[in-house]
């Protein structure tokens, strides 16, 4: 008889509860977009998930693209801000450490190979050029300002490259593409979801006016 009464008032509490909650969400309209996007996240992550976050994964990390590509790319396929910067610039500052890696295995076995050392010597070079001066001024400084601006043929491979062609550090290049990569991610996002706002905001549609 106890258990059952229990059981009872644990029932009413939580249909009061439910109650009172819907009641809430139905007068906030704010509360219930918000709600409803997220429902509509996660149903649609569970979907769709692996594949973005897989396509998400490879544009951040990849030269060509970096947080440029995959901020912008998650952001579109429905991932909200701030999963897709974290997720992304996480991903991206991993180029330091697999690049100094690269370089003390991999790279002294391919420079056997002569299109690869004159592909590498040419990209070296060039990412030598570009950050000479900062790195002259600013040492590791310079290579986060260089990182930290997301234009093409910047980034944290090129920074990284370009760190060690300098001599600077393991130690000054990853703290260094690191704090870029987190500048140059907030600065990606930021543009974006400015950008959207902005869009939907000229896209709304003006209220017909009454006639008569």
């Amino acid at each position: 008889m106890e258990r059952y009464t229990t059981l009872r008032r644990t029932t009413i509490l939580v249909r009061d509860y439910c109650n009172t909650a819907n009641t809430i969400i139905s007068k906030d309209a704010h509360l219930k977009a918000s709600i409803y996007k997220t429902a509509l996240f996660l149903y649609t992550s569970l979907m769709n998930a692996p594949l973005v976050f897989l396509w998400t994964a490879l544009f951040s990390f990849l030269p060509i693209s970096e947080l440029r590509g995959g901020i912008p790319f998650a952001i579109v396929n429905g991932i909200p801000w701030y999963i897709a910067y974290p997720f992304c610039a996480f991903l991206n500052a991993l180029v330091a450490p697999a690049c100094w890696i690269f370089l003390a295995t991999l790279h002294k076995l391919f420079l056997k190979i002569a299109w690869y050392q004159n592909l590498f010597d040419r990209f070296v070079e060039r990412a030598r050029v570009k950050l000479h001066n900062g790195v002259e001024k600013w040492g590791g400084l310079g290579v986060a300002v260089f990182v930290a601006i997301p234009f093409p043929l910047t980034g944290a491979w090129t920074g990284a490259l370009g760190a060690w062609a300098l001599g600077l550090s393991k130690r000054k290049t990853m703290l260094a593409v690191i704090t870029g990569v987190v500048v140059s991610g907030a600065v990606v996002t930021l543009v974006m979801t400015l950008g959207i706002q902005g869009l939907q905001f000229f896209l709304k549609k003006e209220p017909t006016p009454l006639s008569g």
